[in-house]
């Protein structure tokens, strides 16, 4: 049996049947990215706001070996302007030197982040090392000597302009709700949109 050999208009058919087809896949591919783009804002959006309502507390938003806190007081404004968030990285006791700035957790259970302005080894021999703080803005240091199992970690990154951000959250909470699922929604429309046209 002979193979048909095909006309030209069938050549002309068969590219114009390819072409429509990649056509459709980059729209197709460009719906999905615009939907999934949306998607992660919204997502993005939702965990700013958890973070707006994550108070310097030990319960702060933990990722990996890292913890992030906002600061509440304004003993190291010149540093971390009241509003900040400051990321702190969990870091051994015996690494910290005089000069890093450290967030830990107070007898009466606050959370502070103040400067080492002093390290005294074996601390009230507890073979502990006891750590003099002081916040930048105070005149003096602080009157309790934080021991190396009260503290938390070292900062090492501060975000000061999120303060700002997360203060505007707190007083329009209603209308960011409204926007983070208004922006859930367009996605999940957008990808039912998409899906439907595709396969007509």
């Amino acid at each position: 049996m002979s193979k048909k050999i095909k006309s030209l208009k069938d050549i002309e058919a068969d590219f114009k049947k390819q072409s429509k087809g990649k056509i459709v896949t980059r729209k197709r591919s460009k719906g999905k990215i615009i939907a999934d783009a949306i998607f992660y804002m919204a997502l993005v959006a939702m965990i700013v706001v958890a973070l707006a309502f994550s108070r310097g507390n030990t319960d702060s938003l933990k990722l990996g070996g890292y913890r992030l806190f906002e600061i509440l007081t304004s003993s190291m404004k010149s540093v971390y302007p009241r509003g900040s968030i400051i990321l702190v990285k969990e870091t051994p006791p015996k690494e910290l030197i005089v000069g890093d700035d450290i967030t830990f957790i107070s007898s009466d259970n606050n959370v502070i982040t103040h400067r080492i302005i002093e390290i005294k080894e074996n601390h009230d021999s507890t073979e502990q090392s006891g750590f003099v703080t002081k916040g930048v803005e105070n005149d003096m240091a602080d009157e309790e000597i934080v021991i190396a199992g009260n503290i938390i970690g070292k900062v090492v990154k501060s975000f000061p302009k999120i303060g700002a951000v997360l203060g505007f959250i707190r007083e329009n909470i209603l209308l960011v709700t409204v926007f983070c699922i208004a922006l859930l929604g367009l996605s999940f429309s957008l990808k039912i949109f998409w899906r439907a046209r595709n396969e007509k």
